[in-house]
């Protein structure tokens, strides 16, 4: 028989048989404890599915049985039944208070204690389930990678897992009760996210990003779930976050390999190109013109050939750096291959004349400043020491003006500022041509 056990407490013969016999036409288990004291000796090595107790038995009653039952952690969960011919108030409600579930008046009406027996097993086994499937839930919820926690609908921390205390350094728990999620969040972010939390205590779920605060600056990605109660009020907020720092990182550096030139750090031509067609756009409803220096260096290859590539590197890494400072912050400075460079000015003039003057100077200045000697120091492989050499280069640079005008696309207005450097290059280098328009 495999069905569930039932622990029966009793001193009367008669009851005992009585019940025996009805619990296992009803495919029950049974054990039998004629004392309270035998029952508390049982249950050191039973674990029984219920217990129907006798109230009235010489030495230890049933009152007395159940409260120390009940003082035992692993077994205080088992159901009891009183069984008693005492049908007052007082003795109930002693019962109730000792840890009984129940009561069964004698004489039993056999449908009505089967009933009983079934509903406070059923119960049990239900509550067990429950109860495994919260310690899973918690398991899982405190080992989880990211972060869990609860806040109340003032933003005061209820709860957070084992990750969430480490993702803002904080060893203990208890440290973190009661404080408020806007300790965390970095103050450029906290208008925003004060703005979200209000939405998810209306009941909205909200997933956004954010940066905390501390050394770390970690970048957080957040989801807001709404708790309701059964009433179907909102009552707290179930926070998830993980720490998407690497991540960005990442995507920072995908974005850096995609748009920015890997030596110098400047604009490639992917992202300078991408700036002419949103200064045309602009120059569309401000009617100023722009321009192209395209500049191509002079005199670079014998660097390159005597003293190696490492030098030739930092020979760029230096010419990037002067073009940087010789130009407005508003102006793009690129690096579009090899020894070439672009810098795109951006609204000048409404006048052609005056933009072409503007673009006039400002190429004088960069001429300037690349023509001007640049000193490298290379390390050499004996011994480490250093070696300081001293190289200079002038440029050819062709300068194409334009406005906002669709006569030319992106590729045809670089194409005008290459053509001009070439007629540069061709006049003898180190000066300034400008294309015209045939």
């Amino acid at each position: 028989m495999d069905g569930p056990m039932i622990l029966v407490v009793d001193d009367q013969p008669n009851n005992i048989k009585v019940l025996l016999s009805f619990l296992r036409n009803h495919n029950f288990q049974t054990r039998i404890a004629e004392s309270g004291e035998r029952a508390l000796q049982l249950l050191d090595r039973l674990m029984p599915d219920l217990i129907l107790l006798d109230v009235m038995m010489p030495g230890m009653n049933g009152f007395e049985t159940c409260r120390k039952i009940k003082t035992d952690r692993q077994k205080a969960d088992i159901p009891i039944i009183f069984m008693t011919a005492l049908d007052n108030v007082e003795d109930k409600v002693l019962g109730f208070e000792a840890g009984g579930v129940d009561y069964i008046t004698k004489p039993f009406d056999q449908a009505e204690m089967l009933s009983r027996i079934k509903t406070h097993i059923e119960l049990r086994k239900k509550t067990l389930a429950l109860q495994k499937s919260e310690k899973q839930i918690r398991m899982i919820v405190e080992n989880a990678p990211i972060s869990i926690h609860e806040l109340d609908l003032q933003g005061n921390i209820i709860s957070m897992n084992a990750a969430g205390l480490k993702m803002i350094g904080i060893p203990d728990g208890k440290e973190i009760l009661a404080t408020n999620y806007r300790a965390i969040v970095n103050e450029t972010d906290l208008l925003r996210v004060n703005h979200i939390f209000d939405k998810a205590c209306q009941g909205e779920i909200c997933q956004f990003e954010f940066r905390t605060r501390g050394e770390n600056n970690q970048v957080v990605s957040a989801r807001l779930v709404p708790i309701k109660d059964k009433q179907g009020q909102i009552e707290r907020l179930l926070g998830i976050c993980e720490d998407i720092t690497e991540q960005k990182e990442s995507e920072e550096k995908v974005r850096q390999m995609a748009f920015l030139d890997g030596l110098t750090g400047l604009p490639n031509r992917r992202l300078l190109e991408d700036r002419i067609k949103h200064i045309k756009t602009q120059s569309e409803r401000t009617a100023r013109y722009n321009a192209l220096i395209y500049l191509d260096l002079d005199n670079f290859k014998p660097l390159n050939d005597t003293w190696g590539h490492k030098a030739g590197d930092l020979f760029l890494m230096e010419i990037a750096q002067r073009l940087t400072q010789t130009v407005r912050k508003m102006d793009t400075v690129s690096r579009i291959g090899g020894d070439e460079f672009v810098v795109l000015l951006t609204i000048l003039g409404k006048d052609s004349q005056q933009a072409t003057e503007q673009a006039a100077r400002v190429s004088q200045k960069v001429l300037a400043a690349v023509s001007q000697p640049c000193q490298i120091t290379l390390d050499e492989n004996n011994g480490g020491k250093k070696q300081k050499i001293s190289h200079t280069c002038t440029a050819s640079i062709g300068v194409a003006v334009f406005a906002g005008d669709k006569i030319a696309g992106t590729d045809e207005i670089l194409k005008w500022a290459d053509e001009a450097m070439y007629k540069a290059k061709n006049a003898g280098k180190n000066t300034i041509k400008f294309y015209e328009r045939p």
